[in-house]
């Protein structure tokens, strides 16, 4: 399943490589992001396809529209860089449109974290109201953080974020204390749970 790798005597800082020979790739325009795309690639390590539960015996082969059959959308967001190395700029379904612009949630969590090191964070998308009211005044991402936070906490993030050339639409409008952020056996965020207690923060508000 290997698709790019860096080699010891060929390494390329803040990529993951070079792809490997014999792969196929395309980058999907995204629209707001300017460098990069969503990258799909074709080759012979790619999957045979995905198992069909109402007919266990077939396979449907990986498909991408515009690209055909064989191609595989990997759901990453990513840029080449002028040497081939690839350079992943986040997953597609982690990047949300804010003024016109797509931000990376992965990387408003960098930008926490480059303020506050010693504690976790993470950033979600504000969840439609449950209601179907009217959303332009609710934020478009909220941040979890097991910092302490306080009155001037966002306002500090903000200054923060100017004075070291982070795009003032990764600073979260909302700040939400967590204790602890909910983790998934791998160590990974457990999205899911964040998730609902966005869904709660709508109810209570």
């Amino acid at each position: 399943p290997v698709l790019a790798i860096n080699h010891p005597d060929d390494n390329h800082p803040g990529t993951v490589g070079p792809l490997l020979k014999e792969i196929e790739h395309a980058l999907i325009p995204v629209n707001g992001i300017a460098e990069g795309g969503r990258l799909c690639v074709r080759g012979q390590n790619i999957m045979l396809g995905y198992l069909d539960p109402n007919h266990p015996d077939s396979i449907a082969p990986p498909r991408v529209p515009d690209l055909g059959v064989g191609w595989y959308d990997t759901g990453d967001i990513v840029a080449l860089e002028e040497n081939g190395a690839v350079r992943i700029q986040g997953r597609a379904k982690r990047f949300i449109k804010v003024g016109g612009e797509m931000i990376s949630l992965s990387a408003v969590e960098m930008l926490a974290a480059s303020l506050w090191p010693d504690h976790q964070h993470a950033a979600l998308p504000m969840p439609p109201l449950p209601n179907g009211e009217n959303t332009r005044k609710q934020p478009p991402f909220v941040l979890f953080t097991a910092t302490e936070i306080d009155s001037t906490s966002q306002r500090t993030l903000a200054r923060h974020a100017k004075e070291h050339g982070w795009s003032p639409l990764m600073v979260p409008k909302r700040l939400v204390h967590c204790a602890e952020i909910p983790l998934l056996g791998s160590g990974k965020v457990d999205h899911v749970s964040l998730m609902e207690e966005a869904l709660r923060l709508l109810e209570t508000d």
